[in-house]
């Protein structure tokens, strides 16, 4: 997945109706940026604009990630709804530098 456009950015926020580099749309991402001297995992409480089903991530500095909804392990794909928590916990691939996960529907 290419580069995202057109988009603002707000920090470990959820973004709706989202246009890609190469054209094509998502509905919704989760996008989840660790930063360099910050913690490996971040939660987040879903609201019913983030539900969902989520099929695939991109990872940015990130060896591997984590997923647990209302603290059970679970891997793509899977479905958020409403009320749901959502912890994402990573291993970095170097340590001290920015990694993010930006989950898509």
């Amino acid at each position: 997945m290419e580069k995202i456009q057109s988009i603002v950015t707000v920090q470990n926020k959820i973004v709706s109706t989202v246009k890609l580099a190469d054209k094509t749309t998502v509905n919704s991402i989760l996008d989840f940026e660790f930063g360099a001297t910050g913690d490996n995992d971040i939660e987040r409480d879903i609201g019913v604009n983030q539900a969902g089903d989520y099929v695939t991530n991109v990872l940015t500095n990130v060896d591997t990630v984590v997923y647990k909804i209302d603290t059970v392990v679970t891997e793509l794909p899977f479905t958020l709804a409403d009320g749901d928590t959502l912890k994402t916990t990573i291993t970095r691939t170097v340590a001290a530098t920015l990694s993010r996960v930006v989950l898509s529907t």
